[in-house]
């Protein structure tokens, strides 16, 4: 017995020396395979970090600090929480080895980028239980170069950014209108490649229309295989004037990196007829101020400018009042900056959600379908966009993204921006609304805002 316990001993102090001496490179290692090093500007690499242990020792692997992807733009890819773990032959042993961070990463700029290696913090464990013995350790991984070639010359001006394989298509909400009525004009982009990155083309109009900022439908998802779906440049627009609007043929350009060369897509011109509407100018007027505000600028306050010239006789006067002033002033920015710190939190944002759906109902109530739909469209946008960390997003897709990152539930998110797809439908589609439906879709959004409410 004696003989067993002295075994033990010797094993645990083994252990524990083997956790202060640490561990060389050969037992513990990491590695980033890009997937390519010679790119054109906006094409895709997939850098890929694997670990890779010698022994049955237990590994919990962390990121020592950020990335730094200058010159790019990253997009990490979700990795499974049962990580592979698989075994490799490497100078005649075998080894574990997984991969623990996968990024893809598009060059936004030619020449040469170095990505600086990654560090990550490793918790080793040796042996089990109470013989076993623990260590931190660090590793950082090699950096890479990029060379990245710039895009061919000249750049056709119908190009945007759109680097990879892609098919395009631009389609109409409806062809015929009323004045005053809105009308979305959808460019879908589908395919491979920079998705999230291309710029929505411009879109030329006559006179006499009111042209709104596009929107964007996203849906990317991020593989290793790259940026894979589609967006959706949504751009609305109401005409003023009876007529046709026609829209010329356009061309979509994208650069392919794997035939060295843009690739053109026709996109064949449309025409819209447009009749006289019911609605009148003030109405019209309406409807385009509530589409321009999606997002509600801060409140701020107005401080009085100070006086800028004093009687000479009146100059010690003056400094007394500026004294006095400056600390009442002081006193009430700080007591008006508390009121809208309250305003802006849990109980302001949904009191201005209220009285924004109270609106609405008094629209519908005046029989005002059309701006009963476009306040109770503004009303979402605006309690949503006052709930973000981030209130510079304007895109649904972004905020969204926003929405789930700050804790609510992906589900609640999902519902809300499906109630905005429907409230649009309805405002841009060619049938009539009926009141009990309006007031259903108002109902719904104090239920989902009431929800939400209860995650904020």
């Amino acid at each position: 017995m004696k003989r067993i316990f002295t075994l033990l001993t010797i094993l645990t102090l083994s252990l524990r020396l083997v956790a202060q001496e640490g561990l060389t490179e050969d037992q513990l290692y990491f590695t980033v395979t890009p997937s390519k090093t010679h790119v054109y500007e906006q094409e895709a690499v997939l850098l890929t970090y694997t670990f890779h242990v010698y022994g049955s020792m237990g590994l919990s692997v962390g990121m020592n600090s950020k990335p730094d992807f200058e010159g790019l733009v990253s997009q990490e890819i979700a990795l499974p929480q049962n990580k592979t773990i698989y075994t490799e032959n490497v100078r005649g042993r075998l080894q574990r080895a997984g991969v623990v961070k996968q990024s893809l990463v598009f060059p936004q700029r030619a020449g040469r980028i170095v990505i600086p290696g990654l560090t990550f913090n490793c918790e080793v464990h040796v042996g089990e239980g109470a013989l076993g013995a623990k260590m931190n350790v660090k590793r950082r991984v090699p950096d890479v170069v990029l060379q990245v070639e710039a895009l061919p010359t000249p750049v056709p001006r119908s190009f945007h950014g759109a680097v990879g394989q892609f098919d395009a298509n631009a389609a109409l909400s409806h062809t015929t209108c009323k004045t005053g009525d809105a009308v979305t004009r959808l460019l879908t982009i589908k395919g491979q490649g920079n998705l999230r990155l291309i710029t929505p083309p411009q879109l030329f109009l006559p006179e006499g229309v009111d042209q709104f900022d596009p929107t964007v439908d996203d849906g990317v998802k991020v593989t290793t295989q790259g940026m894979q779906g589609t967006v959706t440049f949504n751009y609305s627009f109401m005409p003023r004037n009876v007529g046709e609007i026609v829209l010329p043929a356009d061309t979509f350009t994208y650069f392919d990196p794997q035939l060295r060369a843009y690739r053109d897509i026709l996109l064949a011109p449309q025409t819209i007829h447009v009749a006289k509407g019911t609605r009148s100018d003030a109405d019209v007027q309406q409807e385009a101020e509530l589409r321009r505000s999606d997002i509600r600028p801060d409140h701020t306050e107005d401080v009085a400018s100070w006086p800028l010239g004093w009687g000479i006789g009146l100059w010690l006067l003056g400094i007394c009042a500026v004294v006095g002033c400056t600390f009442f002033a002081h006193h009430r920015l700080l007591r008006r900056a508390a009121r809208r710190e309250e305003q802006r939190g849990v109980k302001g944002a949904m009191l201005r959600a209220q009285k924004g759906l109270e609106d609405a109902r008094r629209l519908l109530r005046g029989n005002d379908t059309p701006s009963a739909l476009a306040q109770l469209d503004a009303t979402l946008m605006h309690y949503v966009s006052e709930r973000l960390i981030d209130q510079t997003s304007t895109s649904r897709t972004e905020m969204v993204h926003l929405l789930i990152a700050q804790g609510f539930e992906e589900q609640l998110v999902n519902q809300w921006q499906a109630l905005l797809k429907e409230i649009d439908a309805l405002r841009f589609g060619l049938t009539q609304t009926s009141t009990e439906e309006c007031a259903s879709l108002i109902e719904r959004a104090a239920t989902i805002l009431s929800q939400l409410e209860q995650q904020a």
